[in-house]
């Protein structure tokens, strides 16, 4: 029945390969008659192998002596989780000072140590016996390497179109082309994410870059000074205004001398032209007389 039911799956998973119905049952039964036939044959060098060379054996001295010390290290681990269980200080029973952390799963501790002795006591309770009865069946095997080959082989094939087959199933194609779909955005997405993440990372570098380079310390040099001279660009502006003020008072007051100046040779002049008209006057009546 179990060759029968992987015989379906494979014949189904394979047509979807070949698409051809009967070369796909052909290869599926010679498969799983190939499995059927090789199991067997496996099964029989087992029962045929089973009792050979058993003989009863003491166990040695030291697997007694190791057994022993299983055991009173058990009962031991035993007392000490009832004592913790009971409410005992079990680091001043034992005279041992630990850490915080240690004493906080000292109690599991207690516990793994009890669970790998009682699984550690019946491997080694039976002996030879395990241990010589894993070593016969790897003899077997090696002996009958071929038969595992072939079986092997054949359960790769079987459960390989197996998968495809219940995957199929479980995923048509329109499922697929839809989780294609998906995937494919998120691969952009993320593609897209990491080239922003990127272009980031890049402007900081070249900004870092840039702002590291000598151009920049230069720029930023004359920055420096401009701020200084603005800043003290209004005390400067006032001190000229100032000194303009100055110049331009002196020049007026310069120019009100020169007009006083003028003024007064005006004056000299008229004076003397008066008194020329007056003497032109004069010689005119002296001519007159004579």
């Amino acid at each position: 029945m179990l060759s029968l039911a992987s015989g379906w799956t494979t014949w189904d998973g394979m047509r979807n390969f070949t698409n051809e119905p009967i070369l796909s049952l052909m290869i599926t039964f010679g498969i799983q008659g190939v499995m059927l036939i090789v199991a067997w044959l496996i099964g029989e060098s087992f029962a045929t192998s089973i009792g050979r060379g058993r003989q009863e054996r003491r166990q040695p001295l030291l697997l007694r002596f190791l057994i022993v010390a299983i055991w009173l290290a058990l009962f031991v681990l035993l007392g000490l989780l009832l004592a913790l269980l009971l409410g005992f200080d079990v680091e001043a029973l034992l005279g041992l000072r630990l850490s915080r952390a240690q004493s906080v799963y000292n109690g599991e501790y207690l516990l793994i140590g009890i669970m790998l002795a009682l699984f550690t006591l019946p491997i080694l309770s039976a002996g030879k016996d395990i241990i010589e009865k894993y070593q016969q069946a790897a003899r077997v095997i090696a002996r009958n390497l071929s038969l595992w080959l072939m079986f092997l082989a054949c359960m790769g094939a079987s459960v390989f179109f197996s998968f495809d087959s219940l995957f199929t199933a479980i995923f048509p194609q329109n499922e697929r082309v839809r989780a294609a779909d998906i995937r494919i955005r998120t691969q952009v997405a993320a593609i897209s994410a990491n080239i922003s993440e990127l272009n980031t990372r890049r402007r900081l570098e070249a900004r870092t870059k840039f702002l590291a380079s000598k151009e920049w310390e230069n720029y930023s040099g004359n920055l420096d000074r401009l701020v200084v001279e603005l800043r003290n660009a209004p005390s400067r502006v006032d001190q000229y205004l100032r000194l303009q003020s100055k110049r331009s008072q002196k020049t007026s007051v310069q120019r009100e001398e020169e007009l006083a100046l003028l003024r007064g040779q005006l004056s000299q002049l008229l004076e003397q032209k008066a008194q020329l008209s007056e003497r032109v006057l004069e010689l005119k009546n002296q001519t007159a007389v004579l």
